[in-house]
């Protein structure tokens, strides 16, 4: 028997039937018709009991679905160090009447 996947492997398991899924029309085909058949395909390991997958399909349609990805009970918060890496700006230094990208 499989073991159950964890939350991590679970989406892991979604990126490779989205992967899959652009490139092979059959195998696009059954994680339409699906999901959960779709998600053993890619993982050797089990859904947990109570979740089921549903894959849409949104090409050449004109109402779109958006899925939301899952709240964050506490958001994270970046360190100094992380703020001054991401901060407004190029990393640009001149000098000597030349200029380089740091």
């Amino acid at each position: 028997m499989a073991t159950q996947m964890s939350e991590q492997e679970l989406h892991t398991a979604i990126r490779d039937v989205i992967k899959r899924a652009l490139v092979d029309p059959e195998f696009r085909a059954k994680a339409l018709s699906n999901g959960n058949a779709a998600i053993g395909a890619v993982s050797s390991k089990s859904l947990p009991a109570d979740v089921s997958l549903t894959f849409i399909e949104n090409h050449n349609r004109k109402n779109k679905t958006v899925v939301l990805p899952d709240p964050v009970s506490e958001p994270e918060q970046l360190s100094e160090a992380e703020l001054e890496a991401v901060a407004g700006g190029c990393g640009v230094t001149c000098g000597s009447g030349s200029c380089a990208w740091t």
